[in-house]
């Protein structure tokens, strides 16, 4: 009965696409609509996506980076990220501004997950709606590349927002954005312990199998009147002839 929107990834778009195309609304309309999901989204990477969601599969476990063995208690996070939508917001200053904001909340998160990234991605979506994503990272090499200051973020990602702007103005349209985002990725130690009370797939005992039912015995086939063997009709004793 969860509904779609709680998960990770549907938003409101999303959310209106699967309620009014195709009438699912919770988790469980989603499994109950692979079906017809495959037909409108076809082998795509939505697909792929809804999938896992109605299934409740993810990754989770695997081998560590030094070869160790595999740790039931740890989850593999490919990336962390925050974006916020706006007002319509052009000029160098104004957009830095909302980089500096947005890079602070994605530096909260990193910090409260003890965490460090070494690899950043530039979100932005324009007043038409056009999307676009720039990626960098540290030139540093070891642990030293891997960092998670405001500072430091906003050091890396604005040379690629002023590189967007600049390409807007270079094509005669001023670049005016009403969505920015920031996502880091590659992160130092990417196997972080599970929250408390969260399980894996691995925690789930499944139970065995019933045995088939017995199938019931074939009814006995019926007979018809074909079937039926009649006896000859004795003839009919001869007549008295005496008066």
């Amino acid at each position: 009965d969860l509904p779609c929107r709680k998960i990770g990834g549907i938003g409101r778009v999303l959310e209106m696409k699967l309620a009014d195309a195709l009438n699912v609304r919770t988790c469980g309309d989603l499994i109950d609509n692979l079906p017809e999901c495959y037909c409108v989204l076809g082998k795509s990477a939505a697909m792929g996506f809804l999938h896992e969601v109605a299934l409740g599969c993810g990754e989770c476990g695997g081998p560590t980076d030094d070869g160790e063995e595999d740790d039931e208690r740890v989850i593999r996070r490919k990336g962390l990220g925050n974006e916020r939508t706006f007002r319509p917001v052009r000029g160098v200053a104004a957009l830095t501004e909302k980089l500096v904001r947005i890079a602070g909340l994605v530096s909260e998160r990193l910090v409260k997950h003890d965490m460090r990234a070494a690899k950043w991605t530039l979100k932005l979506k324009t007043t038409d709606f056009r999307i676009s994503t720039r990626d960098t990272a540290t030139k540093k090499t070891g642990k030293d590349k891997y960092v998670r200051s405001v500072k430091a973020i906003v050091k890396l990602l604005k040379p690629l927002l002023l590189e967007a702007i600049g390409e807007a103005e270079a094509a005669g349209t001023p670049l005016e954005i009403r969505l920015m985002g920031v996502r880091s990725s590659d992160f130092e130690g990417q196997y972080v312990p599970l929250a408390r009370g969260q399980t894996t797939l691995k925690d789930v005992k499944m139970k065995p199998a019933s045995p088939p039912r017995p199938q019931p015995a074939a009814p006995a086939a019926q007979k018809t009147l074909a079937d039926v063997k009649f006896k000859p009709v004795s003839p009919p004793p001869p007549r008295s002839t005496h008066p």
